[in-house]
């Protein structure tokens, strides 16, 4: 005898719906904010579907709705020059290597007055497969300079410098942190009067919309330093969640190197320190530790390879469990300091596999620059 087997797709169909209803956010954000986990952890649905009555079967068919949390961005700060293919394929993809995951940003250091490095240092960066990072710099220049128009020639040409990159292949983008830890005394644009800052912050954003730099090619990064003179905390500095898209940040574990630290600082205070202050300031911003790094000198003894492979372990998931925080890029220079911030040079130091290790955490995933693009970093 046959069986006649009918399958009611608008019931179907309303037991997908539903299913979407209930699963309203990732399981990621569920945690983050103190939500009970879904019922499946693996975010699987499955709806049945029923035959009308008399000779008939129950079919259950599995509905499988994936979610995906937002991921977290791992970037990296090379010691070359990004315009040189041999920083890509000397340091960068060799770190990747080592690392065992690609980065997804790389962060550079451009003046205003260098707008003639502009394309070739973002092209090269995006088409060896990373997303730039640029911190605006801008030596030997005030903030108020900048505001009031002074160094519109400089900003101009760096404006259309940068039209000409992102109208190029299928269209391409990069965070832009303008005048970055402006809140450090150190730096040429500080001002303590905050005012300064957040009108240059504007008017180089008004200036590279009048010069047709295309919409959704740029994100904007307020990026201050986390430590500061107690008068120049840098949430007078913020200019505002209507002029800015991601919030930046700079925060070191300085530990006991010689003549700059005097204390280690475990990623729970190196970043979470600060945290609590960024969130009140704003809690619709993602938030990015776009300048970190920490030292071996973990007592004023000296080196501790293990205390150093210990923090960057810690610092990952430390930073995976925090609500807005949407990733870090981590100095892998040896710079003018000369303190020991790289975890991978090419045998040049130590290899720290706790990068290695902390990097392996499924939160932070590879984003390619056309994807990471379009893709909305939500808070």
């Amino acid at each position: 005898m046959g069986v006649l087997l009918v399958v009611f797709l608008g019931s179907l169909v309303g037991e997908v719906v539903q299913a979407e209803a209930r699963h309203e956010l990732p399981q990621t954000a569920r945690l983050a904010q103190g939500v009970g986990p879904t019922p499946r952890d693996d975010g699987e649905r499955v709806a049945s579907s029923h035959a009308p009555a008399g000779p008939s079967f129950s079919i259950f068919l599995p509905l499988v709705l994936k979610t995906y949390g937002q991921p977290l961005l791992m970037g990296v700060y090379p010691a070359g020059w990004l315009s040189l293919e041999a920083t890509f394929t000397g340091e960068l993809v060799p770190l990747d290597t080592w690392t065992g995951k690609q980065h997804s940003l790389v962060g550079t250091f451009l003046d205003i007055q260098q707008s003639i490095y502009v394309v070739s240092t973002l092209s090269a960066t995006w088409d060896h497969g990373y997303t730039p990072f640029v911190n605006m710099m801008a030596p030997g220049t005030t903030a108020a300079q900048i505001a009031d128009g002074s160094m519109d020639s400089h900003l101009n040409s760096w404006a259309l410098a940068f039209k000409t990159y992102a109208e190029g292949g299928a269209g391409r983008a990069a965070f832009i942190a303008p005048l970055p830890e402006m809140n450090g005394n150190w730096t040429p644009y500080y001002n303590a009067d905050p005012t300064y800052f957040k009108n240059a912050f504007a008017h180089i954003r008004q200036v590279f919309a009048n010069n047709g730099v295309p919409a959704g090619s740029v994100r904007w990064v307020f990026a201050p330093n986390g430590y500061s003179l107690a008068e120049d905390p840098f949430e007078e500095y913020y200019p505002g969640d209507s002029v800015t898209d991601i919030i930046g940040f700079s925060s070191y574990n300085y530990g006991f190197y010689p003549s700059y630290g005097s204390r280690w600082d475990n990623p729970s205070f190196t970043f979470g320190n600060y945290l609590p202050r960024l969130r009140a300031m704003t809690s619709t911003k993602p938030i990015i530790f776009s300048q970190t790094g920490t030292t071996a000198w973990a007592s004023v003894s000296g080196r501790d390879d293990s205390a150093k492979n210990q923090w960057l372990i810690d610092a990952f998931t430390y930073l995976a469990g925090q609500a807005q925080v949407r990733g870090l890029i981590y100095y892998n220079i040896q710079g003018w300091e000369v303190i020991d911030w790289p975890v991978h040079l090419n045998g040049a130091l130590t290899d720290y596999t706790g990068y290695q290790t902390g990097a392996a955490n499924p939160a932070y995933r590879y984003i390619a620059p056309a994807e990471l693009k379009n893709m909305p970093l939500l808070p």
